[in-house]
């Protein structure tokens, strides 16, 4: 299997693994999302991205999380004088989150619809 094939696999897994927790739970379960965002940094990896780019920006996993701060500190620093405008953005995208969940609960919306709206919400907050 060359290294094509194999993040394909590692991508099939992260959709079954999608499949399961949508039919299986509340939207937003923290360690399925993260064990899912990780398959496709390790499809990344197996592709030949650095870990740098295969992981992304530690925004992307929330500065309050472990691998965010491993990101912040180890691999892409942020300006402590940015530290409080980072907060601020983080706390609008928790907020945002939340409403989200909750207008996708009322409107039964699927987990992919919803993980759709929440991308297209961030990119409306850069």
């Amino acid at each position: 299997m060359d290294a094509k094939g194999l993040a394909e696999a590692v991508r099939e897994l992260g959709k079954t693994l999608s499949e399961v927790a949508e039919a299986t739970r509340e939207p937003f379960d923290a360690e399925l999302d993260t064990a899912k965002y990780l398959l496709d940094v390790l499809a990344h990896v197996v592709e030949g991205k650095t870990v740098a780019r295969a992981f992304g920006a530690p925004g992307d996993w929330g500065y309050g999380t472990p691998i965010g701060k491993a990101l912040a500190t180890n691999i892409h620093p942020v300006d402590p004088g940015r530290m409080d405008q980072v907060r601020h953005l983080e706390m609008k995208l928790k907020a945002l989150r939340i409403v989200l969940a909750a207008v996708a609960i009322k409107a039964d919306v699927s987990n992919d619809e919803l993980i759709f709206m929440l991308k297209e919400a961030e990119q409306g907050l850069d």
